[in-house]
């Protein structure tokens, strides 16, 4: 079930960031997530989305 929240995380990047790559998104995402030990083994990265850091993370404007 994480994939459509990673989706929605990406496309709300995505519409904050319009000149970001695809690279810069997956990049954010990943250094936005929390580290959590509870999901060692669980998932790749032991981390977990924070969608309210996103927000903070504007680093282009609008063309």
């Amino acid at each position: 079930m994480a994939a459509p929240h990673v989706t929605g995380a990406a496309a709300l990047y995505a519409s904050l960031n319009p000149c970001a790559s695809s690279a810069q998104i997956r990049e954010a995402l990943l250094r936005t997530a929390v580290i959590d030990p509870q999901l060692t083994g669980a998932v790749q990265q032991n981390r977990r989305l924070d969608v309210s850091k996103i927000r903070a993370e504007l680093n282009c404007s609008a063309p």
